[in-house]
């Protein structure tokens, strides 16, 4: 009785153990698999610096707009250093985005870019 008490104890262990593993696997790959969380949040990142280029651009056009609304009207106040923040801001909210995409092309080694450069080299070496 006491071996068939053990030898139950033991299967049930063995059987939590994988199933956990299982479970721990799946996990992981939720996480960090290919379209997985971190997947998402990049994606999304990578949509919230599209969306702030583009509203960069539309704040420095705008800028430019209203500072040849001015340059029309000189005795409007307040035009220029209205079109100037909209201009200073509407570059920053362009270059913030660049900057931090370039900076995770070149530091976070994604491979599509890597392969690209090295294919375009060897077509130009040859």
């Amino acid at each position: 009785m006491k071996d068939l008490l053990l030898k139950t104890q033991v299967a049930v262990l063995t059987l939590a153990v994988s199933t956990s593993a299982s479970a721990q696997e799946s996990l992981a790959e939720r996480i960090t698999g290919e379209d997985g969380w971190i997947a998402t949040i990049q994606a999304l990142g990578m949509l919230a610096l599209a969306a702030f280029f583009f509203v960069g651009v539309c704040c420095v056009g705008v800028g430019f707009w209203i500072w040849m609304k001015k340059s029309g009207n000189p005795q409007e106040p307040d035009a220029g250093s209205k079109a100037m923040k909209l201009m200073g801001g509407g570059t920053a909210m362009t270059i913030v985005p660049l900057v931090i995409a370039i900076l995770a092309f070149t530091l976070g080694g994604d491979a599509d870019v890597t392969g690209n450069v090295e294919s375009q080299l060897n077509n130009f070496q040859n």
